[in-house]
This record gives structure tokens, C-alpha cells and sequence, in this order.
């Protein structure tokens, strides 16, 4: 991710920036409850006031964040699941002096006591490794660039492994919590490759060697990583890398975002086209066949693959273009079902800019694949329905229900 992004996490600066700022961004107003959760899934809520909330299984409330961290006065932002679902990662920021760091939490709230790291910088983004062992925290300075840095995931202290850095940084955790592909530098001059954690050594490198694209991706199904990659003439092209040489997966006229079905048979992708401001037609590729296929043409802001890889929810411009929409489309049919018109929270404002980073640690899908966590502002005819907070945007087309007040929410990992 990139080391414009700020304290705040309001700053956009990617690729669909321009898309987010054509809507004038909302937040919540407090933790009061609304609608009933009607879900065997919990969901941690950010408070527009700093803490954060578990809505839990039997329908409660649980507020997880301590009232202190380091032993200052605190605001908690980006909470981030641990794959086994027993804690939270939280950005913490101290009220007084604007520092940051990293707080653990238990997801109940109680189980454990909260474990902070010592002052990480402007951090921008958490992800945690699939053995909820070790938490990746990526921070940015003004002259720094972007820094990646390891933390135990039960004690927040630093890990023994060596930060990565680069004037922007994208990664994704292997299978088996060794390894992390990434994707560093800007523009036509980034890198490609994969680091181990183990003994500190890196493969699969193409220096200068990557497209304009952002964060990489890791198959299920073979295990293979999938980067963009360019020719000498400036060809982009999607690509697995392999011990010698690479397979081709597509050809491409622009910038690529894309990321994989969560079983690894297929991957969806977008392009940045010469001249224009969005991502545009989503794509896919299938692995068995080798074949590729429009899905939906037109812009598209972000997408996001249903737990049981049915469907892909993306956001797109509604048709009076003053507020966004979520659509989802039909993986196997292609047919393209219109959900809620809406403004997006600032925090939601930055997690849609970046959402293939945060597809990889983060999840908005229920696990039943039947309903979407937003925060925002819910729109039918022009006008809200409702105040800004947390809504649950029912993915068979019913009216979306709000939740609660915040600005980010979501769900705990489980599968179905």
C-alpha cells in the first residue's frame, strides 16, 4: 500500500481514488443498536468515537477495545479478525501525542489481556498470517516509504524476521504462514517476489519485471502466485510464477486488479484503462479451461467473491451518479442483480480504494454468502432511508437493514 495514506486513513490516493471522491463521505454517530443480528457470525463494529464493538452469536453487544493502551487515552480503528477468530488486531492511536501502535485484543473481550506493541509509525494496514501466529503491520512515513513489520499475534512483540520495505508496499501470506509474496515499488518500475520467514531468503524475484498492478495473490487450489507481470515493450499480462518461467493466465490492455475464488478455480479481474479514472469490465479466468469471459461490463469500483464462490458482489456508479451501488453478479450465469445505492463512511471510503489488499485479511461477506457488512449511507430514490452507520445489504435483493452506528465493520473468518 502506499505511504501517502495518513493517521486518519481517509486518504485514498490509489487508482479508483477519483471514483470514492466523487461521493461525499458519512460516518456514524455513536455505538447505539439498531436492527437485530441475525447471524451465528459475529461482527466487530468500529464506533464513529473510537472503540470497538462485537456484535456476538446470541445477538449481544461486547465492547472488546480497552478504555487505555500503553497507558494513554485512545482511539482503535481496523479491527482485523485473526483467522482462528480468538483475537483482534487494532490500530490504536493515543489522543494526546498522535502516536500509533498495534493493541491485541480477545474477541470476547475477556479471555485474555489486551497486548500492545511499542510505537509502530503511521500504520495503514494489518493482515495476520492463516496460523494467527504472527500479525503483518505495515506502516508509512513521509521519507520512509512503506515498512512491513512482523508481530507475535499473542504478545504484539516484534518478530525476529526482518521488515520489508518500498516506496509502496502489497503482500499476501502463504498457505503455511512461511512465505509472502509481494509486490513493491511504483508505476512500470515495481518488483516481484516471495519471502520467506523462515530463513529470511527471497525467490521468484523479477526486478522492474511488474505491471501497474497492486496486491498479489495466492492460488488454493495449486498454491501458485499470481502477479502481473510486463514486457520490455510495456505488455502487461497475468501470470503464475513458477520455479523457471511462468503460466500465462491473461493478456491485458491496462493496470490489473484481481483476485482469486476462495476454492482457487477461477480468478476475477479488472483493468484501468489508458485515459480512465475506474476500473472498468470485470473478467474471468478459469483455471481448468484456461478460458476468459466478460462477466459485467462498464466501471467498477471493487469486487468481492462470496464465501461459496457463487457470486461476486462489486460497487459500482449508480445511475445518477451522486452516490455508489452495490450490484452482485451470477458467477455461472452472468446475470447482474441491482442492491442499495449508497455513500460509503471515510473508512469504507479507504477499504474500497484498496480492496485487494483487504479481501486478504478482512471479510464483508457473511459466511452463509447470503449478506453484506457495509458503512455508510443507505440511498433509495436519492435520499437516505436511514441515518450513517452500519448496514446489513441483503444479497437476494431485500431492503437493507441498519445495524448500528459506526464507520467499518466485519465479519468474523469462518467458513461455510
Amino acid at each position: 500500500m502506499r505511504s501517502r495514506a495518513v493517521r486518519r486513513q481517509v486518504g485514498v490516493g490509489s487508482l479508483v481514488a477519483a471514483a470514492v471522491l466523487l461521493v461525499a463521505c458519512s460516518g456514524g454517530d455513536g455505538a447505539e443498536q439498531g436492527a437485530e443480528l441475525r447471524h451465528e457470525q459475529r461482527l466487530a463494529v468500529q464506533t464513529s468515537t473510537g472503540e470497538i464493538d462485537v456484535f456476538t452469536r446470541d445477538g449481544g453487544l461486547q465492547r472488546v477495545s480497552p478504555p487505555t493502551s500503553n497507558g494513554e487515552a485512545t482511539a482503535y480503528s481496523w479491527p482485523t479478525w485473526s483467522p482462528d477468530g480468538t483475537r483482534l488486531a487494532l490500530i490504536t492511536t493515543a489522543l494526546r501525542s498522535n502516536e500509533q501502535w498495534v493493541t491485541i485484543v480477545a474477541a470476547d473481550g475477556v479471555s485474555t489481556e489486551p497486548r500492545a506493541s511499542e510505537e509502530e509509525g503511521d500504520l495503514i494496514y494489518l493482515s495476520w498470517a492463516p496460523d494467527s501466529a504472527t500479525l503483518g503491520a505495515l506502516s508509512a512515513g513521509e521519507r520512509s516509504g512503506v515498512e512491513l513489520r512482523f508481530l507475535d499475534g499473542s504478545t504484539a512483540e516484534p518478530r525476529p524476521a526482518r521488515a520489508l520495505r518500498g516506496s509502496t508496499f502489497y503482500f499476501a501470506w502463504s498457505a503455511d504462514s512461511e512465505r509472502l509474496l509481494y509486490r513493491s515499488g511504483t508505476g512500470q518500475t515495481g518488483e516481484v517476489g516471495i519471502f520467506s520467514l523462515v530463513d529470511g531468503s527471497f525467490s521468484h524475484q523479477r526486478p522492474d519485471g511488474a505491471a501497474a498492478f497492486r496486491a498479489p495473490s495466492w492460488s488454493s487450489l495449486d498454491g501458485l502466485p499470481l502477479v502481473g507481470l510486463r514486457d520490455g515493450d510495456g505488455m502487461q499480462r497475468l501470470s503464475y510464477l513458477l520455479e523457471e518461467g511462468e503460466e500465462l493466465v491473461a493478456a491485458l490492455e491496462g493496470a490489473p486488479v484481481f483476485a482469486h475464488a476462495h476454492n482457487g478455480s477461477a480468478i476475477a479481474y479488472v483493468q484501468l484503462t489508458p485515459g480512465g479514472g475506474l476500473f472498468r469490465n470485470l473478467m474471468l479466468a478459469e483455471r481448468e479451461t484456461g478460458e476468459t469471459r466478460l462477466l459485467v461490463e462498464g466501471p467498477v469500483v471493487a469486487f468481492f467473491w462470496s464465501p461459496d464462490d457463487s457470486r461476486i458482489a462489486f460497487v459500482t456508479l449508480s445511475e445518477e451518479r451522486t452516490t455508489f451501488q452495490w450490484k452482485v453478479v451470477d458467477v455461472r450465469t452472468g446475470r447482474v442483480r441491482p442492491l442499495d445505492a449508497f455513500r460509503p463512511s471515510s473508512f469504507e471510503s479507504f477499504f474500497l480504494s484498496f480492496f485487494d489488499q483487504y479481501i486478504q485479511s478482512t471479510e464483508i461477506w457473511s459466511a452463509d454468502s447470503s449478506t453484506i457488512v457495509m458503512a455508510g449511507t443507505v440511498f433509495f430514490g436519492g435520499q437516505p432511508v436511514d441515518e450513517p452507520g452500519i448496514y446489513l445489504i441483503d444479497a437476494g435483493g431485500g431492503q437493507a437493514e441498519r445495524l448500528a452506528d459506526g464507520v467499518l465493520a466485519f465479519w468474523e473468518p469462518v467458513r461455510p
